[in-house]
């Protein structure tokens, strides 16, 4: 819906401002939720543009294997932007749906399509080990912690409640919370690849 889209953005916008980053440094897409595998040469020629504007040295994408086509998209379309870059360049993924297998969260003996998925997810991730093997960099974040939660705070409508309706899990709610507390965590994981460039 429009009105949870601009508080989706209005949310992005007080969560960078409470990790002391400016408005302006904010870029949206505009791309509607469960739909970015159609506006594959527009994503992937905005990502360009900021690459080629702002020169950067790390970019942070969704891991290449979240869940939501969104997320892995995403990340598709981003290398696919930076190849074409062609410069030097760390990219960092990071999990947000990602860690909804075991031993992150509890695995059930039932029929439901919920309890299904979280063991398919759990068997090709290899119960965990997975995430050992897969993401290559970890960062003590324990100083910054409450920074970083107070952030995530900012993003009220991913919490549920009855003043946001919907018809789709947020991350509030999922597996009770355990999904959210996960990111909570005094260490960070990335998995980051070096690429670099074109002589």
């Amino acid at each position: 819906p429009e009105r949870l889209k601009d508080i989706r953005r209005e949310e992005a916008y007080e969560a960078a401002l409470r990790l002391g980053v400016p408005r302006t440094s904010l870029h949206f897409f505009d791309v509607p939720d469960s739909r970015v595998y159609e506006h594959c040469h527009e994503v992937v020629a905005s990502i360009l543009q900021l690459a080629q504007v702002h020169k950067p040295q790390a970019v942070f994408l969704p891991h290449a294997k979240e869940p939501p086509s969104d997320h892995h998209l995403t990340y598709a379309y981003g290398r696919m932007a930076l190849d074409s870059w062609a410069r030097p360049v760390r990219v960092f993924e990071y999990g947000v749906w990602y860690w909804q297998h075991w031993p992150w969260v509890p695995l059930q003996f039932n029929a439901r399509a919920s309890s299904r998925l979280k063991w398919r997810l759990s068997a090709l991730r290899r119960f965990g080990i997975g995430a050992f093997t897969e993401y290559n960099c970890r960062l003590n974040i324990a100083e910054v912690l409450p920074i970083k939660q107070h952030a995530v705070e900012a993003h009220a409508s991913q919490f549920g409640g009855p003043d946001f309706p919907r018809s789709w899990p947020v991350l509030g709610e999922l597996e009770g919370g355990l999904i959210v507390q996960s990111w909570l965590q005094p260490v960070e994981c990335f998995r980051v690849t070096k690429l670099a460039g074109k002589s």
